[in-house]
C-alpha cells in the first residue's frame, strides 16, 4: 500500500508525479484495515500523484447494511453468505479512502441531506397490497392482492448546474399472492430538491410507460405526495404508441407517509381504456423495513 511520508526539509515538490510523498510499504498488521483491498482491487493500480489530496472512490456491490459500521472481515463485503438482495449491480455504492494520513470508510454521516426521503432508505417488504384495476380477461374492474418488495439506495448529489439533487435508486416489484412471478415492476429514482423544496418521482414500467411526478414538501415531512398530467412538460407522461391508443395514462398521483420502520403509499392512475372508458387504477400497500435505514 502507499503511505505518506514527511518531505526532507529543502527537497522541493514535483506536482505531476509525486506532489505529497508516497512510499508504497508492506501492510502491517497493526494497519487499520484496507477498504480497497478487502473490495479486491490492487493497491498498486493506483497512482500515487492522482491520491493527492483526493478521495478515490471504489463501486463495491454491497447490502445498504454495509453502509453503516461494517468491518473489514464483514463477509457482505467479501462475497460470503451474508450478502443480501441488496448485492444486485443496480446497487453500487461508494467506498472510499483518502490518502491524507488517515482512513476512513465514505459512508454518509447522516441521511439529512435526503430530506423527506431519508425515511425510505432500505429495503422494504409489505404484503398487504391492493390493486383494483381493469381486467382485460374478465371485461371490469376487480381486485388484486399482492405482495410486494422495494429496495431504496441512496446517491447524490447529483448537479444540474446549481440545483443539487440527493436521490434513491429505487427497485420494486409486486406478486399476486401465491404466485412466484411478479406480475408489476418498476425501476426509478426518488429525488429530493432542497433548493427548491421539490420531491420527484421518475420511474418506467416495462409495458411501455415512463412517468415524472413532482410536488413541493419540506425537509422534514414525513407525509407528502407527487403529480404527473399527460401534456405536461415538467411532470408528464409518456406512452408507447398502442397504450396511447387504447390505454392512455393521462394522470399519476401518489401519496407517500414514513413512519419510522414502516412507510405506507396510495397511488391513483387515471387510464382512458378504449374498452373500459375512464378508469381510476389504484393500488396500495404498508411496507416494514427489513434492512437499512
Amino acid at each position: 500500500m502507499y503511505r505518506k511520508v514527511d518531505r526532507p526539509a529543502g527537497e522541493a515538490k514535483d506536482d505531476q508525479t509525486n506532489p505529497d510523498k508516497l512510499v508504497k510499504t508492506s501492510p502491517s498488521p497493526h494497519d487499520p484495515p484496507d477498504p480497497l483491498c478487502r473490495c479486491g482491487v490492487a493497491v498498486d493500480e493506483i497512482e500515487p500523484a492522482r491520491a493527492h489530496d483526493a478521495v478515490v472512490r471504489i463501486q463495491k456491490r454491497a447490502s445498504w447494511a454495509g453502509l453503516h459500521g461494517v468491518s473489514g472481515n464483514d463477509h457482505a463485503f467479501s462475497g460470503g453468505a451474508q450478502a443480501s438482495a441488496l448485492d444486485q449491480p443496480h446497487m453500487e455504492l461508494a467506498f472510499a479512502q483518502k490518502f491524507d494520513g488517515t482512513w476512513h470508510d465514505a459512508a454518509m454521516p447522516d441521511n439529512s441531506a435526503w430530506g423527506p426521503l431519508a425515511g425510505l432508505i432500505g429495503e422494504w417488504e409489505g404484503d398487504q397490497g391492493l390493486d383494483v384495476s381493469f381486467h382485460n380477461a374478465t371485461g371490469r374492474v376487480a381486485e388484486t392482492k399482492f405482495r410486494e418488495r422495494v429496495t431504496m439506495a441512496p446517491f447524490g448529489p447529483v448537479a444540474n448546474g446549481t440545483q443539487q439533487l440527493f436521490g434513491l435508486d429505487y427497485r420494486m416489484s409486486a406478486w399476486r399472492q401465491n404466485e412466484e412471478s411478479a406480475f408489476h415492476t418498476e425501476v426509478g429514482y426518488w429525488l429530493w430538491d432542497a433548493d427548491g423544496g421539490h420531491v420527484l418521482r421518475c420511474f418506467m414500467v416495462p409495458r411501455g410507460t415512463t412517468v415524472l411526478a413532482g410536488g413541493t414538501t419540506r425537509p422534514d415531512d414525513t407525509t407528502f405526495s407527487v403529480e404527473a398530467n399527460v401534456g405536461s412538460e415538467t411532470y408528464g407522461i409518456l406512452s408507447n404508441l398502442y397504450l396511447a391508443a387504447r390505454a392512455r395514462t393521462t394522470k399519476y398521483t401518489c401519496k407517500v407517509v414514513a413512519a419510522g420502520d414502516a412507510f405506507s403509499y396510495d397511488s391513483c392512475t387515471t387510464v382512458v381504456h378504449a374498452t373500459g372508458g375512464v378508469i381510476q387504477h389504484t393500488d396500495r400497500n404498508t411496507l416494514r423495513r427489513v434492512r437499512g435505514g
